[in-house]
């Protein structure tokens, strides 16, 4: 089989950062204010919003010089600015003091990008504000120096955004309650996705490797614990030996057939006790493989060449009787390696017996290399 071919895994990412503030601003006293005239403003103080320096105008007589008397302004100004670009999220409007609800909100999306030699033309930026949920708005580009402001100016240099109210609607309820007014800001702040510069490994998977396969181990310990059995093997000799209805129907159908179709009790879930003529280190034997897979190595261990034969032997009488079909050949295949001319036609009645046909073709096969000629006293033997 060829070599799994190495594969390499790599990762890279993308962070988009965002920040959100909201600023209230309190507009006491409202009606002294009248008498600043057009253009001229009262401002919030500054409020920063990841890097981003914000503040909000109110121009009581409109924001232009010339602004006619039935407006009023709010504007929201830039004061300073980081270097990186950004898109900015805001919205803009009057309180209702009555609700206590921000009404009259005016939501847009800038996109801020710097522009310029910062020696030349320091705190520059390029603004540009699109209508927030319109595709096919217009954008209006704006430039805003974020140099600090003049209250007392007509310098609209940091504008980025205004409001234009009617003053009869501005200056009566909701909006103004005992001579003050509350303008509320609220921005969001997302920055441009931050990028990995290169791919990174991911750790060589050929190098983790996984652990060996641990289901005979714990199938083992089931067995050996008896932990939830629900079913009793006992011989007449005394010993008890409990198992698992469900691991006994999957591995045998002779058991599947005992335990849960013949016994409406069994497949209640009430306990059985089963009762067992077969030699108990057998049985245990044939227990133990339908659990693991695999035979005690005792077997081989522990019995001389006779006895280990004789288990072996005895091993597959009981896996044609249940149908274990892997224990079956199993003892098969280490039959045909033993046999001799005493014993070969015993192998051949066994394998007759038990339908073993590897086997059987084993003994013949042997008999016709070797000469072998059977004595007609001999008889045969009963393997139980």
């Amino acid at each position: 089989m060829a070599a799994a071919k190495a594969y390499k895994s790599t990762t890279s990412s993308c962070t988009t950062a965002m920040a959100h503030g909201v600023h209230m601003f309190h507009v006491e006293q409202y009606s002294l204010l009248k008498a600043l005239g057009p253009g001229r403003a009262v401002r919030s103080g500054s409020f920063s919003v990841d890097g981003y320096d914000w503040a909000i105008s109110l121009y009581p007589s409109g924001a232009g010089a010339s602004s006619m008397q039935q407006h009023a302004t709010v504007a929201l100004d830039l004061v300073a600015a980081p270097s990186s670009m950004a898109r900015v999220v805001f919205g803009l409007g009057l309180v209702d003091q009555v609700q206590e609800t921000s009404t009259g909100r005016s939501t847009r999306s800038l996109r801020l990008h710097p522009f310029g030699d910062a020696a030349s033309t320091p705190g520059h930026v390029s603004v540009c504000v699109q209508l927030l949920g319109s595709a096919n708005a217009d954008e209006e580009e704006v430039v805003a120096e974020t140099a600090s402001p003049d209250n007392n100016n007509n310098n609209n240099n940091n504008r980025v955004f205004a409001l234009q109210y009617d003053k009869k609607e501005f200056e009566a309820a909701p909006y103004l309650v005992d001579d003050r007014l509350a303008i509320e800001c609220e921005i969001t702040t997302i920055q441009l996705p931050r990028h990995v510069p290169e791919s990174q490994p991911l750790p060589d998977f050929e190098t983790m490797i996984a652990p060996p396969p641990s289901l005979s181990n714990d199938l083992r310990d089931l067995l050996e614990t008896g932990l939830a059995a629900d079913v009793t093997f006992r011989h007449a000799g005394g010993e008890a030996f409990p198992a698992h209805r469900a691991v006994l129907a999957a591995r045998s159908p002779v058991f599947k057939a005992q335990l849960l179709l013949a016994e409406p009790a069994a497949a209640a879930g009430h306990a059985t006790v089963v009762d067992i003529s077969m030699r108990p280190q057998l049985f245990k034997a044939m227990l133990g493989f339908i659990y693991t897979d695999a035979l005690p190595p005792a077997i081989d261990e522990d019995l001389d060449g006779d006895g280990r034969k004789n288990m072996y032997r005895r091993l597959l009488v009981a896996a044609d009787r249940y149908g274990i079909q892997r224990l079956k050949q199993l003892c098969e295949s280490v039959l045909c390696g033993c046999l001799n001319t005493r014993r070969v036609k015993v192998m051949r009645d066994l394998a007759e017996r038990c339908r073993c046909d590897g086997l059987k073709e084993a003994c013949e096969q042997f008999i016709s290399l070797t000469g072998f000629r059977e004595d007609s006293s001999s008889k045969r033997r009963k393997i139980s």
